[in-house]
Parts: structure tokens; C-alpha cells; sequence
């Protein structure tokens, strides 16, 4: 964190362009963020982390697909960011 200017989580839309769903500016004593879609879309939704550097350099995460079932399910997917484990905490109706 301490070369990283902000983070954001980006949803890919169905006609292919990245939206920011919202950004954490970075912080040097922090070492968690959390970030909540509140409009995520029915069905698939893909994810990606952008992270912006002090130096205004750019890095993407990998992708990551979330299947958003509004009749039936809940979750949760931590930490964020990513390293080499991510959580996704379902909760079933």
C-alpha cells in the first residue's frame, strides 16, 4: 500500500465496457479494504480489481465471475483485496 495511490473494483457490463463500482483511496497504515457492489446484475458478473500507483501507473487483477441469483441467494466474497486465497460466503434461502 505504500505505492498505491487508490484501489477499485470494476463490473464488467453486458456490452463489454468496465464500470467503477466504487474506489478506496490508499492508505499506508491499512492492509484491508472492503468494497460492495449494492447494484450487482442478475445472473454473471465479472470483477476485476484496478490498482493505481502513486506514480499513476495501472494494474489489472484477473477476473473473477460471480453468478447473482436475486430469488435465492446471498453472499459475500473477502478479503479484498485478493491475494492468494478469495472467501465467498453464500448464505441460501
Amino acid at each position: 500500500p505504500e505505492l498505491v495511490k487508490d484501489f477499485a473494483i470494476e463490473r464488467k457490463y453486458t456490452n463489454n465496457q468496465w464500470t467503477t463500482v466504487a474506489t478506496e483511496n490508499g492508505d499506508d497504515t491499512k492492509r484491508q479494504y472492503a468494497i460492495v457492489d449494492n447494484n450487482p446484475l442478475q445472473g454473471f458478473n465479472q470483477y476485476r480489481l484496478r490498482i493505481t500507483g502513486k506514480n499513476n501507473t495501472t494494474v489489472y487483477s484477473e477476473i473473477q465471475q460471480v453468478f447473482i441469483d436475486f430469488t435465492k441467494n446471498t453472499f459475500t466474497v473477502y478479503p479484498n483485496p485478493a491475494g492468494n486465497e478469495t472467501n465467498i460466503y453464500f448464505t441460501l434461502d
